[in-house]
């Protein structure tokens, strides 16, 4: 203040002695020099009036200096610090001859001042001239002017000026108007590198005397708002004390500022003391000044904010603070010691937040606009802007400051830095919050500012379910960039509770679970990088503990590294479990039967199956390192141990590095490969799976399914393959090893549409077929030897049509060649088989004989002359049979499968030898269609003769048969041969044979059995009885014949060739 008004005084002495001493003859642009160097004497700086320099005396003096500029520091941003148009100074007449100057007009018409503080620690606004003496020794001022201070060893006279009634050029000197046009000011800190503008000050100020009382009122724009103001401050009470007014209002918004107090301490060190209040109907208004973009509704309530505030260039303290916005209101404390290092103590008290009312208030939709760097950091602006000014005033420099301090290494340029010059603490209460219908209670959160570092000593809530949070920890500067370490820790009583308050259902398990939950852990973070280490995690009797940490950017990098000690899954699945399993096992029999025939004709793939692809793709902005161990889980009773997955995800792609699971119901897994494309069409990179189960039925009722068979006569089972290629189209090689066998297939399959391509090379081997069986539950005991099982064939097709070629099935001797093929595309499945074999011995295949005491004959029932018991009347079917059911099983058989599938085969043999029976060049055509079967035919060499055969068995509620059988040029002595053991006769023999029957069991078929035949012998020669044969009866009667003849003949024995012909019937099972 002191030095302004010297400055003043200079320009007024200046315009007085020009107008009294050279009055209006003077051409004073010839003294232009001369005014500048004595500026630039007085504050060093060089002064440059680009304009006239104009005076006249009447009707009143007038100086007028037109284009003036006061240059800047040397490597200041702005070439000139100050910059006017013109400046325009009228003083008023009669008060010269009295001895007293009154200013009528001091006019500055666009004027710009350029404030700035250098990175250097220089500012501007320090003239050196000023600071140094220059001004004394250029422009002695006034003795009452200068009057010597404490500091400078004397006293302020106390006769002149020294009360409201004092003289001297003080009350000798006013200025009735002093207008400032369309002037700027601008602000830059070049360490930070915050620019501040305040334009279109438009202005005016009158003072009395130097003294006071002064007055000014004017309006200017702040950061584009407009803002008016009315400042009045009283006449200067012995150069110390003066009372202080100030009115400001925001133009747009109708948002008001009242200070009201008194500045003390003008000779020593200003202080003021008083009272500050501001209110508004819209707290968004002015957070528009530093924001862009929308704003959370609550901002749009009217405010209010009062308190005592005292302020001294060395601190500032705020009592009795009072703040409201809508109806929340709080209270707090608020202190700032500039002396030495800053200190910032805060503390903030509200009674109750209703969250829940602020977050349903509409959001403040607003045009985006540019975010200045400078919106940033605002108290960091102000804080530069106060600091230097506190320090000027009392005596200090910034550079001085600054060279008290150790040098130390730069941020990066822009990086985010705390100021280590400045201390702080800040406290924050709230005794409720609603949010969500709950309450939270005691919140508070204090920090402390210290040596360039934030600590966070407080954060802590009381949470609805019982439950609170509390976190502690540091945020630092490092590289540039903020970083906090801390811990945390939070205990929940009630989870089910906290996860209703929160709008979270919780998952369906009983009410006993999830009831309890701790969770603590470290935690680093940077914009870059969170991450949570010594992570635990405490629910029911389970716990987890690891690390996990996420990483934002272009793609989002994730990091987990947990372990699950154990859980039991029955537990939470309890509630599930209720449904009965039989029921639920009905409804997807039900469901698979229904669904059968729809997937059967449209093997395409629903839209919705998709999907699932489509959540791959999200991963691809995802890339994750994910280790996952659980030690063990329960799952229906059976512990499994040790569940370990190891994957990467990054690139597009899964990489599965390993998930097994070390033992589950007896068994163990191990998976590894890739999944690649996720973005696009997902293809498999040698995935490699291995299953070992010692018990497979265990691990089968494990996942739900109850197997058909047997498990212990199974033993250990394995499956292992490997699989690549695009997941619509697997290239596959996998081996399952089961019952001491192998089931081996290798291709692939098109999966879309739903299996719509199937190519696989097939093998199944095993050592002992009757074992295999016996393992799979089929209660076989062959009367033989049948050896081992190797077949192998290549399967192709789709759900529409599956071809087996390349068929080569060896059971045994037996080898089976061929081709199949089934056609699923109609109401039902169609089978085609072309098949060729080589000799089949069947007696090793038949059941063995069993050694059995014959049965004792019942009693009861009357018997016929035969021995044979008498039949029921009439059939089950009302026909009447003509032969007991006794002699034949009566157990009903069941063909309606034959409806379910249509058939049409071609086998051929080299040969079916069946006991003493062996049928060469055995071709056999069959159909099956509708529930009929027909043999169409059915030819063969047997004994040296042929064989044809037909039949139809009609699978109908009373099932029909008919059957045709053809035999001609049977050698009679190789057939006799391999039934009796020896060839008693020669010959050759014809058979043509023709039945038909109906029935639902062998005896009702033999019962209704109805047809004929007849049979021939040629060139018979019979050598002997033949016993146990069909034809034993004729053979007999030749014998006696040949005996006769031989008895006539003398006792010799001749054979004869002899040619029998005959025929049969047979009704209702009789012949």
């Amino acid at each position: 203040m002191k030095k302004i008004l010297i400055a003043v005084v200079v320009v007024l002495v200046v315009a007085v002695a020009g107008v009294l001493i050279v009055p209006g003859f003077i051409d004073w642009n010839n003294y232009k020099d001369q005014i500048t160097e004595r500026v630039k004497s007085a504050t060093g700086r060089d002064l440059v009036i680009g304009g006239d320099i104009k005076v006249s005396i009447l009707p009143f003096p007038v100086l007028e200096v037109n284009d003036v500029r006061l240059s800047n520091l040397k490597g200041a941003v702005a070439k000139d610090m100050v910059r006017l148009k013109a400046l325009k100074v009228s003083i008023a007449f009669g008060p010269l001859l009295s001895g007293n100057i009154k200013v009528k007009s001091f006019r500055l018409v666009d004027p710009v001042i350029e404030l700035e503080a250098l990175a250097d620690g220089r500012a501007n606004w320090q003239l050196d001239g000023l600071d140094g003496g220059g001004a004394s020794a250029s422009i002695p001022p006034p003795e009452v002017i200068s009057a010597p201070t404490a500091k400078q060893g004397g006293t302020a006279p106390a006769s002149q000026g020294d009360g409201p009634g004092g003289g001297g050029i003080e009350s000798a000197i006013s200025f009735e108007n002093i207008i400032i046009e369309n002037g700027t000011l601008v602000y830059r800190d070049s360490r930070n590198g915050t620019v501040e503008t305040v334009k279109n000050i438009n202005a005016r100020v009158a003072a009395a005397t130097l003294k006071g009382p002064f007055e000014s009122s004017g309006k200017l724009v702040v950061r584009g708002i407009p803002l008016s103001y009315d400042v009045s401050l009283g006449e200067i009470i012995h150069r110390r004390t003066v009372p202080v007014s100030l009115n400001a209002s925001l133009d747009e918004s109708g948002a008001k500022v009242l200070v009201s107090g008194t500045l003390t301490g003008l000779n020593v060190q200003p202080k003021f003391k008083g009272e500050v209040r501001g209110e508004g109907k819209a707290l968004s208004a002015l957070v528009e000044a530093f924001d862009s973009g929308d704003l959370p509704g609550f901002l749009a309530q009217d405010f209010e904010i009062k308190g005592a505030v005292s302020a001294s260039a060395t601190g500032v303290d705020i009592k009795n603070l009072a703040l409201r916005l809508g109806d929340t209101q709080a209270s707090g404390v608020i202190s700032v010691d500039l002396a030495g290092t800053t200190n910032i103590a805060a503390t903030l008290r509200v009674t109750q937040i209703n969250a829940d009312k602020w977050l349903a208030m509409p959001a403040i939709k607003r045009a985006a606009k540019a975010v200045r760097k400078s919106d940033l950091s605002l108290f960091r602006r102000a804080a530069a802007a106060v600091v230097p000014a506190a320090l000027a005033a009392s005596g200090k420099t910034l550079k001085k400051k600054a060279n008290k301090k150790k040098a130390k290494a730069s941020p990066p340029k822009g990086g985010f830095t705390i100021p280590d010059n400045i201390n702080g603490s800040a406290t924050l209460i709230v005794d409720a919050i609603t949010f969500k219908g709950g309450l939270v209670r005691k919140f508070q959160t204090s920090a402390e500012l210290a040596g360039g570092e934030v600590t966070l000593s407080q954060f802590s809530a009381q949470l609805p379910g019982s439950s609170d949070l509390a976190v502690f920890g540091f945020v630092t500067a490092e590289k540039g960039l903020p970083k906090f370490e801390g811990e945390f820790e939070t205990s929940i009583g009630d989870l089910r509770g906290v996860l209703k308050w929160l709008g979270v259902s919780p998952p369906p398990v009983p009410k006993d679970r999830l009831r309890k939950l701790t969770l603590a852990g470290r935690v680093t973070a940077t914009p870059r990088e969170t991450s949570i280490s010594g992570l635990d995690i405490q629910f029911d009797s389970s716990r987890i503990t690891g690390r996990v940490s996420a990483s934002p950017g272009k793609k989002t990098k994730i990091g987990v590294d947990l372990t699950l000690d154990r859980i039991n899954l029955d537990a939470y699945l309890a509630a599930k479990r209720k449904q009965s399993p039989a029921k639920y096992k009905a409804k997807s029999q039900v469901r698979s039967k229904a669904k059968y025939k729809a997937k059967s004709r449209s093997p395409s793939l629903p839209a919705s199956a998709l999907k699932p692809f489509a959540v791959l793709s999200a991963l691809g902005d995802i890339q994750a390192d994910i280790k996952v161990r659980a030690k063990e889980i329960v799952y229906k009773g059976t512990p499994i141990k040790d569940i370990v997955f190891n994957g990467l995800l990054a690139n597009d792609a899964l990489v599965v590095r390993n998930f097994s699971i070390a033992r589950m119901a007896d068994a163990r897994l191990r998976i590894s490969g890739a999944l690649s494309g996720l973005s696009g069409l997902p293809k498999i990179k040698n995935m490699v799976f291995d299953i070992n189960a010692r018990d497979p039925s265990r691990l089968a009722r494990l996942a739900g399914v109850e197997l058909p068979i047997d498990s212990g006569r199974l033993g250990g089972m394995t499956l292992k393959g490997r699989v690549s290629g695009s997941v619509f189209k697997p290239a596959f090689n996998v081996t399952l090893g089961v019952a001491g066998g192998t089931l081996a297939a290798a291709g692939n399959a098109t999966l879309l549409p739903l299996i719509s391509g199937l190519d696989v090379k097939l093998t199944a081997r095993h050592k002992n077929t009757v074992r295999l069986l016996r393992a799979l539950g089929v209660s076989y005991r062959p009367g033989g030897r049948v050896g081992g099982l190797d077949i192998s064939a290549r399967i192709k097709g789709d759900t529409a049509k599956i071809t087996l070629s390349e068929i080569r099935a060896a059971v045994g001797k037996v080898v089976v060649n061929g081709r199949v093929s089934i056609d699923l595309a109609g109401d039902r499945p169609k089978i085609a088989a072309d098949l060729a074999t080589g000799e089949i011995f069947v007696d090793p295949f038949l059941p063995a004989k069993h050694k059995a005491k014959a049965a004792k004959r019942r009693r009861g029932g009357k018997r016929t002359a035969s021995g044979r018991k008498k039949t029921s009347p009439s059939s089950p079917y009302g026909g009447r049979s003509g032969v007991s059911g006794g002699r034949w099983p009566g157990e009903p058989f069941d063909l309606s499968a034959l409806r379910n599938l249509d058939v049409s085969m071609a086998l051929k043999s080299k040969a079916v030898t069946a006991g003493a029976y062996r049928i060469e060049n055995v071709d056999l055509g069959a159909t099956l269609s509708n529930g009929v079967l027909n043999v169409q035919r059915l030819t063969g060499n047997i004994f040296g003769g042929a064989m044809s055969a037909r039949g139809v068995v009609s699978a109908t509620v009373r099932p029909s048969y008919e059957a045709a059988l053809s035999l001609s040029g049977v050698d009679v002595g190789r057939a006799l041969k391999s039934v009796a053991g020896e060839a008693l006769a020669s010959g050759r023999m014809g058979v043509n044979l023709k039945l038909s029957s109906v029935g639902n069991s062998i005896d009702e078929i033999v019962s209704a059995l109805a047809g004929g035949g007849k049979f021939n012998l040629s060139r018979l020669d019979v050598k002997g009885g033949v016993k146990g044969s069909a034809m034993s009866g004729i053979f007999d009667l030749l014998t006696g014949l040949n005996q006769l003849g031989g008895a006539l003949s003398g006792g010799k024995r001749k054979g004869g060739l002899a040619d029998v012909s005959g025929s049969f019937s047979m009704n209702r099972g009789v012949a």
